[in-house]
């Protein structure tokens, strides 16, 4: 931006917004797996390379159990969160006391609107729209769990599938603790101490 603007920005002065440029970029990088995901699925998975996928789609799904549309509100919430937080810091950047030279005002704000540019573009782009996919929602679904990580994100319910789990569990009698502890005795039944003794006395007496 600075080149192409012509817009003198010292060393000092990009250190002095890295944290902002930081936060857009990881917005736009976000926007883009959030676009790009059906495009980037199917070419992994017409090269058979979906062990290396790295879209945040997919590590979702892959890594933490969640589905197509769990991983998808998830990102769609998160980037919205940071757009969010990257607009108040900009204005308190804006508003600050600190000196800024007119370049870095100019350049500053061109970042700004180039990450609303770069997310707008990605969103309406024939590169991830309006494509004649191979792959359908059932191929897209093999990504869950595949890693089998079992992550837990914080901030967020566990899938629907470790819940639907669980309470599966707890009806077969093999519930789990709070914590996602298993209970280890809990497939066994307790016995009475006239029980123990008896089965104690036929060990020893083995050996």
């Amino acid at each position: 931006i600075p080149i192409c603007h012509d817009r003198h920005i010292s060393e000092s002065e990009q250190a002095s917004v890295a944290s902002l440029i930081k936060l857009g970029s990881l917005i736009t990088g976000l926007a883009n797996d959030y676009e790009s995901f059906y495009k980037d699925f199917e070419e992994h998975a017409t090269s058979g390379s979906l062990d290396v996928i790295s879209n945040a789609m997919a590590v979702l799904m892959a890594n933490y159990d969640y589905t197509e549309e769990e991983a998808n509100n998830i990102l769609r919430r998160e980037i919205l969160s940071l757009e969010r937080q990257f607009l108040t810091n900009y204005d308190d950047w804006k508003t600050s006391p600190a000196f800024k030279s007119a370049d870095l005002r100019a350049y500053m704000a061109l970042w700004v609107t180039s990450v609303g540019g770069t997310c707008y573009a990605q969103a309406i782009s024939p590169r991830y729209h309006g494509l004649k996919l191979k792959t359908t929602a059932e191929d897209r679904a093999q990504l869950v769990c595949r890693n089998k990580r079992n992550y837990r994100l914080h901030g967020y319910p566990p899938p629907a599938s470790f819940k639907q789990t669980s309470d599966t569990l707890r009806k077969d009698g093999t519930n789990s603790s709070a914590g996602g502890q298993g209970d280890i005795l809990a497939p066994f039944k307790k016995a009475s101490a006239e029980q123990v003794r008896t089965s104690l006395d036929l060990v020893l007496t083995h050996y």
